[in-house]
């Protein structure tokens, strides 16, 4: 019946999911920055989204990226209530970064099974085969199937249910800093050649998708974000996304799926397949940077991290060893004033300076000093600062160097081991 099974779009990431009397909200990034600065959202969310959280019967987080895993958006919600149900992967991260905020109401849920939502309702949590952590979420209400493929890049190994009434996929792409942030080593030219042969993939990929599961709706979904502060106008600039309007018409020429570009509030019936425009209070969202920034701001008084010892104390409590050498240079806000040097030598860790072995691997980052030292301070993983587009990099030779960034990004100790923390 009308008004029985919807979707009601909120922002980036995040929808509202009505099936009869149950609500289920996906990867609230509703309020602030994700990344620490680097992303904004594009839409101004329902004047109602705290409510909503409140009042939902379960909250989806699909991983623990801050664009979905959203600190400002988690720390309004707890000072409201810490009573909420939130149903995760089994990513230990994803938990105990829910219990720092103080939920407790946390259901793990194992991928590949069906787990009952009211009279009617299932879903299932699919795993991202690529190697990081992440997951999808499959919707299934009498027999009406929805599938929420979030950010994988191959979810469930490729394994994809078919007839789907309604698929949302990310298609933005842009959501990183590779190449926009390596100006050092790529000239305008190649990183333009980069940038558009990625969302040529993206594209593809989600036409791809939609032929595999026979949608009948596609939604173009967790992509909308800009890099609006002004410091990153560079990025921006250079960071070309595709749009929602070129992903429907894609999808609309090459299969026979119907697209839907969401509106902030917008609700998708799936009774009627029509859509209700939701009115918000404010078109355009208002960043407020200055709320959002100021707390990074006093990273850079941290004691710990005012003497060069400090950082090689973290480099140890972070644990990784590789041959690599890392030349970081922390700089002002528009990375043209360097402000300290600090090299470290992962084979011990050592603090080093001078000449450097050929033979072993170099990389240079020159990253914001707040920014910097924020993450280290709070433990952070180092995706803050690559996919935040708050630091510029150059490396050689020029190969990805994949041991380092998979453990700064995905293997750092939990809790609060380090002393600085």
């Amino acid at each position: 019946k009308p008004d029985e099974l919807t979707i009601r779009f909120l922002a980036h990431a995040s929808a509202e999911f009505t099936m009869g009397d149950f609500t289920l909200i996906t990867d609230p990034w509703l309020i602030g920055p994700a990344f620490l600065r680097g992303w904004w959202l594009s839409h101004q969310p329902p004047v109602d989204w705290l409510d909503r959280l409140v009042n939902s019967d379960a909250i989806y987080i699909s991983h623990n990226h801050s664009d979905h895993l959203n600190p400002a958006t988690l720390t309004l919600l707890a000072e409201s209530t810490v009573n909420v149900r939130f149903v995760v992967p089994p990513f230990a991260d994803i938990v105990s970064r829910l219990q720092k905020f103080g939920f407790g109401n946390i259901d793990v849920v194992p991928f590949g099974s069906w787990f009952p939502f009211g009279d009617e309702g299932r879903f299932m949590l699919l795993e991202d085969k690529t190697t990081r952590n992440d997951s999808g979420l499959f919707l299934e209400y009498k027999g009406h199937r929805i599938l929420n493929i979030v950010d994988s890049h191959n979810l469930n190994g490729g394994i994809l249910p078919g007839n789907i009434d309604v698929l949302l996929s990310n298609f933005a792409s842009g959501a990183s800093g590779f190449p926009v942030c390596w100006g050092h080593l790529y000239s305008e030219e190649e990183i333009e050649k980069i940038v558009r042969n990625n969302r040529s993939r993206r594209l593809r990929k989600v036409v791809t998708t939609a032929q595999d599961t026979h949608a009948r709706f596609v939604v173009p979904f967790a992509g909308y974000f800009t890099e609006a502060h002004p410091a990153d106008a560079d990025i921006r600039q250079m960071n070309i996304k595709n749009t929602p309007e070129e992903v429907v018409a894609a999808v609309q020429n090459q299969t026979t799926a119907r697209g839907w570009i969401p509106t902030s509030n917008a609700v998708f019936d799936l009774a009627t397949e029509e859509v209700t425009t939701g009115a918000t209070a404010i078109e355009t969202p208002n960043y407020d940077f200055e709320r959002w920034l100021a707390p990074i701001a006093t990273a850079r008084n941290f004691a710990p991290l005012k003497d060069q010892r400090g950082i090689l104390d973290y480099f140890e409590w972070a644990g990784f060893r590789g041959n690599l050498i890392l030349d970081i240079f922390e700089t002002s806000e528009d990375f043209r004033t360097i402000e300290r040097r600090t090299t470290v030598d992962f084979r011990g860790p050592w603090l080093v300076g001078g000449e450097f072995d050929p033979s072993i691997n170099y990389e240079k980052m020159l990253v914001r000093t707040d920014i910097f030292r924020y993450v280290l301070q709070h433990g952070l993983s180092w995706e803050e600062i690559s996919i935040g587009f708050n630091a510029r990099f150059s490396r050689s030779p020029n190969v990805y160097n994949m041991d380092f960034w998979s453990h700064m990004q995905d293997s750092l100790p939990s809790g609060s081991a380090w002393t600085g923390i």
